[in-house]
């Protein structure tokens, strides 16, 4: 039989040979690739620090601002009307122009209209058209009235006919109700 001379150094060499390309194949693309993702996560935490340094001493005036929307939104939930409760929109704009001095002619509601479905609710328009006469700046206060009143109103259609010393008014205006889901 034949016998093979190996050197040991040759085959430490060899040994370590095959350990580095192994290390230089498998091990180095991973540990860049997780030099990589640490870099990313770096830079993505300094800017999140950063924000927070900046916005941070302004959480008191976002926490008041915050407190003062929620009240808003209760204030403005309460100018929405149930469909049951429409005579209280008849009823108040009856009122309302007594108080301004415009004789309300005639006020006929007419059959609901769909309102865009939002994330707030089912609402559906009330259309009330009405025809009253009175003095033009009676007009003017009551039109602005109706306008800035605790319901939410809408004029949509406004005609307005002159004459001494009455004026005479024809509008739509829609009202805003709120449908019980």
């Amino acid at each position: 039989m034949f016998k093979l001379k190996v050197d040991k150094q040759a085959v430490i060499f060899a040994i370590l040979s095959v350990f580095f390309l192994i290390e230089m194949a498998v091990l180095l693309p991973w540990s860049i690739n997780r030099i990589v993702t640490s870099n990313r996560g770096i830079v993505k935490i300094k800017k999140d620090l950063e924000n927070i340094g900046r916005e941070w001493p302004n959480k008191d005036n976002y926490i008041a601002d915050q407190d003062k929307l929620r009240g808003e939104i209760k204030i403005l939930r309460k100018k929405f009307v149930e469909n049951e409760d429409e005579s209280k929109l008849l009823s108040f704009i009856s009122r309302s122009s007594k108080e301004y001095g415009v004789e309300i002619q005639s006020m006929s509601p007419a059959n609901f209209a769909p309102y865009p479905e939002n994330q707030f609710g089912q609402f559906s328009y009330l259309p009330i058209k009405i025809k009253a006469r009175s003095r033009y700046h009676s007009l003017a206060r009551f039109y602005e009235l109706v306008q800035n009143s605790g319901y939410f109103f809408e004029v949509t259609e406004f005609n307005m006919k002159s004459g001494s010393p009455y004026n005479i008014i024809e509008l739509t205006i829609c009202g805003l109700l709120e449908r019980k889901q």
